[in-house]
Formats: C-alpha cells, structure tokens, sequence
C-alpha cells in the first residue's frame, strides 16, 4: 500500500488516499481527478488575476480595506465633486434638472421633447441654457 499525496497550492501536499500498488484502476482515477483538480484551480487563479482589480486573499489578511478599488484621498476627492455639483443644481430650474437627466439616461431631445409635451426647440434652449448656468456656477 502507498499513499498517493497531491499537491493542493492552498494547503501544500497532502495525503488523498492509500492505494494498493497492484491496483492500476484506483491509481488512474486517483491521478485523473488530481490533473482536473489542478486544472481548475489554476483557471480560477487566471480568472481571478486578470478580471478583479484587488486580491480577495488580501482582504481575508489585511481587511476590508483593500476591497475598494480607490484610495481613501480619491473617495474624499470624489465625495466632494459630488457635494459641488449637487449645490450647483441649485441654480438650475426643476425643468431643467429633469431634462439633463433624461438626456444623461441617454434619451434624444425628440424623446425628452414627447415626455415634456413641448418642442424640440425648447427642449434644446432650456439644456442650453442649463449648461451655461452651470459652468458659470461650477
């Protein structure tokens, strides 16, 4: 009787089953399910390496700190440039707020035009005119 070690890469050799050394069927399954084994988990590594901008073995050792993608000065920055624009909306007319977002949603002025019940026309002054108002307070 031998035992046949395999290799797990997270938790190093260990010992998977004790097999006769006559028994040529049990050694072929053994060493199948090992070579699948490996496999997959060198494709999930793979996976893991090039599609997830932070390590999640990282955030078990380190913390949840790791799991955000920005530092924490690039969050404060980005909290503040939202704050800024939020006050800068202030200036702009209801109308006006709601015809930016719909075309922000990706809406043309013909759809924000139907949706409002007026004219393309005055569809494109008013953001026009919202564009100016916000450069002239942002």
């Amino acid at each position: 009787m031998k035992n046949y070690i395999i290799n797990d890469p997270y938790e190093g050799p260990q010992v998977f089953a004790l097999i006769d050394d006559d028994d040529d069927e049990s050694w072929e399954t053994a060493i199948a399910w090992s070579e699948e084994n490996r496999k997959e988990i060198q494709n999930a590594e793979r996976r893991h390496r090039y599609h997830v901008p932070y390590s999640l073995d990282a955030m078990d050792y380190e913390g949840e700190s790791l799991a955000y993608y920005l530092t924490r000065e690039e969050i404060y920055i980005q909290k503040e440039k939202e704050q800024h624009v939020k006050e800068t909306l202030i200036y702009l007319t209801d109308a006006q707020v709601r015809r930016i977002k719909m075309k922000a949603e990706g809406m043309i002025l013909r759809e924000i035009a139907e949706a409002e019940g007026i004219g393309v026309n005055a569809v494109r002054e008013s953001i026009e005119s919202a564009k100016r108002k916000f450069k002239k307070y942002f």
